[in-house]
């Protein structure tokens, strides 16, 4: 049964004990998954597009009520 986590490491010999774990082939580093090109380029787009007209900007709570109405 593999199960996947994430763990922030806080303590200095837990690192040790992960490597324990690596080294006996109990665990796997996992990479993070990369953020695809298009989702990068849209983030771009829409930053340039608040900046050149902020006054289409909605704030968070008028977005929720909006929502909220449908």
């Amino acid at each position: 049964m593999e199960q996947t986590y994430l763990v922030k490491i806080k303590k200095e010999y837990a690192s040790d004990v992960i490597e324990d774990l690596l080294q006996m082939e109990a665990i796997e580093l996992l990479e993070e998954p990369a953020i695809p090109e298009w989702q990068k380029e849209e983030v771009r787009k829409r930053l340039e597009e608040a900046e050149l007209f902020p006054e289409k900007l909605v704030s968070w709570e008028k977005a929720i009520h909006r929502i909220q109405k449908m």
